[in-house]
């Protein structure tokens, strides 16, 4: 009788980041439309209305209502699956509040907004938000302002308590059981149920949560900006080294007259040496941008250039 029962069960992983959007969401809708029918027996009084309370019980159902949020505005696994957190924190600091079915829903997308908010690197506007909740963007602005005011503005929890509600949750489900993650990628551990089950379960649960995704592409740019930051560092120590230097070097070349002096040496010592000994005498240059050869361009003529060099190789 239990192997009939395991076998009618949806197999999840033990794990709530390893656990599909389709499944937490299904699972999360199933209790809260437990806990509406058991709340809906309470009876209203006025002192006990709130922002969240409409006229009349809207006529999307909860789990449609859930995954068309999910569809549209992107939430992640858990933003879902705080909501259940964000139910427990305001019920007991808040005694009289109570989730119906004329709350539920204003409550789910307020909670979704603020968890988004709250948890994700990157979220949507409230006008979307709201256009996705079928609500006006200025009654979710202040449903959200309400709703921080009865939580006490605490919008987080940590991985260990949001794993107890996710084994709660699925402990409370008849149709899902929890598995070992390693099994629920094993196609022979599946489901034997529907054909839709089945597929489910074939395909791959081992998409690691966005949030890990993020955490690691997070600890990447860190890294890189590190290196950066070293790259830069190495970079301001080299011009402060090349800026103590530049006084050294100006002093050892001297003064800019020191330097055409060293420059008109050099070309003497130049000269001498090309020309076996003896010294010719180096015009002392005004002009740098004159040619070199431009005091002997007389030798252009055929004549001149023949006596100058018929003189130089008598001398």
């Amino acid at each position: 009788m239990a192997s009939l029962d395991q076998d009618s069960q949806t197999a999840v992983p033990d794990h709530f980041h390893h656990a599909e959007t389709a499944a937490l969401t299904h699972m999360i809708a199933d209790m809260l439309q437990r806990l509406t029918s058991h709340n809906d027996q309470i009876p209203l009084s006025s002192s006990t209305l709130t922002r969240f309370h409409s006229r009349a019980p809207p006529a999307i159902s909860i789990v449609d209502y859930l995954r068309r949020i999910v569809k549209y505005a992107s939430v992640e696994r858990v933003c879902l699956l705080i909501l259940l957190v964000y139910i427990d924190r305001v019920c007991e600091r808040n005694r009289s509040f109570t989730i119906s079915s004329l709350t539920v829903h204003r409550f789910i997308i307020t909670g979704v907004t603020v968890a988004c908010k709250a948890l994700c690197d990157s979220f949507l506007q409230n006008s979307m938000y709201a256009k996705v909740g079928g609500i006006s963007t200025k009654e979710l602005n202040v449903l959200e302002i309400e709703f921080l005011t009865l939580i006490g503005w605490d919008l987080t929890a940590s991985a260990e308590r949001l794993q107890d509600y996710y084994r709660n949750l699925v402990r409370q489900h008849p149709g899902f059981r929890m598995v070992p993650h390693a099994e629920v990628l094993n196609p022979v551990v599946g489901v034997v149920g529907s054909r839709e089950a089945r597929k489910a379960n074939s395909s791959d649960w081992t998409g690691t949560s966005k949030f890990v995704e993020a955490a690691e592409n997070a600890e990447n740019q860190m890294e890189q900006h590190r290196l950066e930051q070293e790259q830069h560092q190495s970079l301001l120590l080299h011009l402060q080294l090349e800026q103590q230097q530049q006084p050294q070097q100006q002093q050892e070349l001297g003064t800019p007259s020191q330097m055409q002096q060293h420059i008109e040496t050099d070309r003497h010592q130049l000269d001498v040496k090309s020309t076996g000994g003896v010294p010719v005498p180096v015009r002392p240059i005004t002009d740098v941008s004159s040619a070199f050869y431009d005091g002997y361009s007389h030798m252009n003529s055929s004549g001149s250039s023949r006596r100058e060099v018929d003189a130089r190789m008598n001398a």
